[in-house]
């Protein structure tokens, strides 16, 4: 690092984009052009470090591993409607505990149809192959990592009339568990449909009321007690109040019936705030009040809050300063237990040139149960070192 140039002018901007979504033309990958579309691609490699290998409340084991993460994405670049692909595959590969080495990947695409110029039509899928974090609340902190299949696949309709802006959204997800070392994890298989609307009428450039519903049904083949009928019902602002601050706060009610009988619902939040102190930084504040259930055996439903920060500062043009965190609390309806849970992280972004990027992360997470179902306790420290080859 201490050879690279540095370019001792950091960025200044005239509105507000935050600090990681702007560009750096001397620093942004160009990609390459291929008729009407333009081709992006990415290989990161990743030393991390880690104490506590499988998120265990005893016996923590620690270790090395290695991520190979390469990627890419066609997109096009017409002046209407929009196409695009995307893939990408990550291998982990574990110093001492091999049995943690894991192969994922994925395949998607888009669409978006313009009619007119108040109206579109989108469509998108993802087909994937994922591996439970060892974090997760459904994990299985003994034998392999439990791997699983996701085929997602979405219809979006979207219209403005003058100062009212419509948007509907259909997704339809299946998750497929693989059996594994006498383990029956196909019982966790579900199907969600989930249709989503969204609603903003302009009261004026700088501030909307936003309406939002969302609706879904998860329906587990072999589980039937399982499944469930969810609703959220919200209502709030959306502002730009100044160049320098901007976000969107909604509050409403959400509910969910399982077909066992059990039911939940309670006051929901979403909110989101974007503030630019200075050119140079931008600190974003979020916090959230939903619902959401364990399950590994029986529908366990819990109010799940938690709130965030993420501060990024741009040092110099190339260099990007990141730390972080959240705290929430999982607070079990059925049950005697509550979950405290909290992560904070601080990194560097350094561009060396359009084509290569350093990272280095250090993270803190962890987690304590409580009552007389308690799940359990951890704390994980990782450190992470990074090379990215971008094209």
């Amino acid at each position: 690092m201490a050879i690279a140039p540095f370019q001792a002018i950091a960025q200044e901007t005239t509105s507000s984009v935050a600090v990681q979504d702007r560009s750096r033309p001397e620093y942004d990958p160009v990609g390459r052009r291929l008729g009407g579309f333009d081709l992006n691609a990415q290989l990161d490699l990743t030393a991390v470090a880690t104490d506590n290998v499988y998120a265990t409340e005893v016996n923590e084991e620690s270790d090395t591993y290695f991520v190979i993460r390469p990627s890419m994405r066609l997109d096009s670049h017409w002046s209407r409607n929009a196409l695009g692909v995307n893939a990408g595959a990550t291998q982990t590969l574990f110093n001492s505990f091999d049995t943690e080495n894991a192969t994922t990947g994925y395949v998607g695409g888009y669409g978006r149809l313009d009619i007119g110029s108040r109206s579109d039509v989108g469509a998108n899928f993802r087909i994937s192959r994922e591996v439970e974090d060892r974090t997760s609340l459904d994990t299985i902190t003994f034998g392999k990592p439990v791997t699983f299949n996701v085929k997602d696949a979405a219809v979006t309709v979207g219209h403005r009339f003058n100062q009212l802006q419509l948007r509907g959204t259909f997704d339809r997800a299946s998750y497929d568990y693989h059996n594994q070392d006498g383990l029956t994890l196909d019982l966790r298989d579900f199907t969600q449909d989930t249709f989503t609307g969204r609603v903003e009428y302009a009261l004026s450039p700088r501030i909307g009321i936003v309406g939002r519903v969302v609706s879904d049904h998860r329906e587990y083949d072999k589980s039937p007690g399982l499944s469930s009928d969810g609703r959220n019902y919200q209502a709030g602002v959306a502002f730009h109040l100044t160049d320098l601050l901007l976000g969107e706060v909604t509050v409403g009610e959400f509910s969910r019936d399982y077909d066992s009988g059990r039911k939940i619902s309670g006051a929901s939040l979403n909110a989101d705030l974007e503030w630019d102190p200075t050119r140079l930084t931008t600190v974003n504040f979020n916090a959230r009040r939903t619902s959401g259930d364990n399950g590994i055996v029986a529908s366990e439903p819990y109010v799940d809050e938690a709130v965030g920060v993420d501060v990024d500062h741009e040092l110099l043009r190339n260099v990007i300063l990141s730390a972080g965190g959240y705290v929430g609390r999982r607070d079990y309806q059925g049950i005697d237990r509550t979950d405290d849970y909290n992560t904070a992280y601080a990194g560097v972004n350094y561009l060396l040139n359009r084509g290569v990027a350093l990272t280095a992360r250090v993270q803190h997470d962890e987690e304590n149960s409580t009552g007389i179902n308690r799940y359990r306790d951890f704390s994980i420290n990782t450190v992470r070192l990074g090379v990215s080859l971008r094209l």
